[in-house]
């Protein structure tokens, strides 16, 4: 069955192209929306060629070259988030840091807090 076609407010059932717009104003994403920040990242497509990627992010880890972190938590959306890491291990590595990504399908940006410099990446496929 069409969700938006069963849709209903306050008693009334609402028309399928109605409940879609309301649906899309509050944000209702496909439950199978993948965030674009997931997935491995190159500083270039040659390291990503070679195997060699620097970052690489999963529901729970985010890993570079020399450290690994688990995700604590992750807020956000439309492009840009919030990462805050705990339980970092790695040759002078904090164990606990915040990260915002900038990412698309193609590129991604990242920023820690604790630090003035972005780093660049591109998509690894």
């Amino acid at each position: 069955m069409n969700l938006a076609a069963c849709v209903t407010v306050y008693g009334v059932r609402l028309a399928p192209a109605l409940a879609a717009a309301m649906l899309l104003i509050l944000g209702a994403a496909p439950a199978s929306a993948t965030p674009a920040y997931l997935g491995e990242w190159g500083l270039n497509a040659a390291s990503c060629r070679s195997g060699d990627a620097e970052l690489g992010i999963t529901h729970t880890h985010w890993s570079e070259v020399d450290s690994v972190c688990r995700i604590r938590s992750i807020t956000g959306g439309n492009g840009v988030w919030q990462v805050n890491l705990y339980k970092c291990t790695g040759e002078g590595v904090k164990p606990t840091a915040s990260v915002t990504i900038w990412a698309s399908a193609t590129r991604a940006t990242t920023h820690y807090r604790a630090s003035t410099f972005r780093n660049n990446f591109v998509r690894c496929h």
